[in-house]
């Protein structure tokens, strides 16, 4: 991967009102070094990045404090200084202790150089040009120590220079993206049980009013009518001779069989998806696209609501990550992970991706491997058990048992998912 620097050219009138609105000191007098990036690409790198001389999304909010920074230029051969000395620039917004954008002396021009946000264009500008409500003012500087001399070399002449010193994480393989995708698949796939209704309470009847009774009308005598004369005799009906032959039997009524109601599917599944495109599309705000920082991801309701969703979305978040341009799942992501899992939260955002997808898709494995190693025990103690109770103790104080429940939200699909084999018996987890 690389900085995609171009021949660097004025702005356009488009960009002069697209970024003059989000830095009014901006003005027309920037030219453009690079261009804006798709948008949630692996190819994005922040401010931290350009500066660091690295093609990476530092986007996490913890290094964005000022000891983490003097700990990461320490590592390039850079220390404090004052402004007069710096080649790197440090922005606070009004208020603030964490640093919001960072910018990086051109050596050659002497001007100063910036990456809008991860998805903007790599700007030259002005030194004081981003001062706004986003970026706020510069207040922290970095430089070559006194008596060293800094570069003189032009940034495109400049190499990539060796990563900030974080921990290595292996390459993703395609096993690993199956296997966090089968699992996502899974989780949604799961059905679950209709609530039984509750029955209908007969209501008690009301008395009824007694009627009263009217006094009867007296009634008039009818006129006796005259009898008719008898008819002559009639012959009797010929009787009806039965028809030889076995009389066909009766086939008994077959009572008919109650239709089960159908389950219906795991609604998380459908709520994380609806959450996620919405919260996907806060990405575009202005606000959004040019920070450099995590937290800016997470001022919305948006977010919020997929939050809000819990630690069972940790599925699906990694799945995700196994799509293209995805890669700001990381964010909610980590959230929800609460620090289980380790993620350095110093490493740039493609790193701690990677190593979220390595360690859902070992953490599946070890789930799968458990889970049929438990059944096999299961079916060990449950068919020679005499004592249910005893029985039962005996599966929950099983240490499979209890490294499945220990695993947590990666854990429930395994577990509904043998509940739907295996509770029918009696045998479910």
């Amino acid at each position: 991967m690389s900085f995609n620097l171009q021949t660097p050219r004025p702005a356009n009138d488009k960009e002069i009102k697209e970024w003059g609105a989000f830095f009014p000191k901006l003005g027309s007098n920037f030219r453009i070094l690079a261009p804006e990036q798709e948008e949630g690409s692996e190819g994005c790198y922040n401010c931290l990045g350009w500066a660091s001389g690295e093609v990476k999304n530092f986007l996490s909010f913890d290094i964005f404090k000022e000891e983490h920074l003097t700990t990461l230029f320490a590592q390039k051969g850079l220390v404090k200084c004052d402004a007069e000395e710096a080649t790197i620039d440090v922005w606070f917004p009004r208020g603030d202790i964490i640093a919001n954008h960072v910018s990086k002396k051109d050596p050659a021009t002497g001007r100063w150089t910036s990456k809008l946000g991860p998805d903007g264009p790599l700007i030259e500008h002005d030194r004081d040009a981003l001062e706004s409500k986003e970026y706020g003012s510069v207040q922290l500087h970095f430089g070559p120590p006194s008596g060293g001399a800094a570069s003189t070399q032009s940034l495109s002449a400049q190499s990539i220079e060796p990563g900030f010193a974080t921990e290595s994480v292996p390459d993703v393989t395609d096993e690993d993206i199956a296997t966090v995708e089968s699992h996502a698949a899974l989780f949604s796939s799961l059905a679950v049980a209709p609530k039984a209704k509750a029955p209908v309470k007969p209501s008690p009847a009301k008395p009824v009013a007694p009627v009263k009774a009217s006094p009867a009308k007296p009634v008039t005598p009818a006129k006796p009518t005259p009898a008719k004369p008898a008819p002559g005799p009639t012959k009797p009906p010929a009787p009806v001779k039965p028809a030889p032959g076995k009389p066909a039997p009766t086939k008994p009524s077959t009572p008919a069989k109650p239709i089960p109601a159908k389950p219906t599917p795991n609604p998380v599944a459908a709520q994380f998806e609806k959450a996620y495109t919405v919260w996907q599309a806060t990405w575009k705000t202005p606000s959004v696209r040019v920070s450099s920082r995590d937290d800016a991801y997470k001022k919305s309701a948006a977010y919020t609501a997929l939050v809000k969703l819990g630690p069972a979305i940790l599925p699906l978040l990694a799945a995700k990550l196994a799509q293209k341009n995805q890669i700001y799942a990381v964010i909610p992501w980590l959230d929800l992970d609460k620090g289980a899992h380790k993620i350095p939260s110093t490493d740039d955002i493609l790193t701690q991706k990677k190593a979220i997808l390595k360690t859902s898709a070992a953490t599946v494995k070890a789930l799968s491997s458990d889970v049929e190693e438990f059944g096999l025990n299961r079916d060990k103690i449950l068919g020679g058990a005499i004592n249910g109770l005893k029985a039962a103790a005996d599966l929950i104080n099983d240490p499979l048992f209890q490294q499945i429940v220990s695993r947590g939200a990666p854990a429930v699909a395994h577990i509904l998912d043998d509940y739907a084999k295996n509770g029918a018996h009696g045998k479910a987890i």
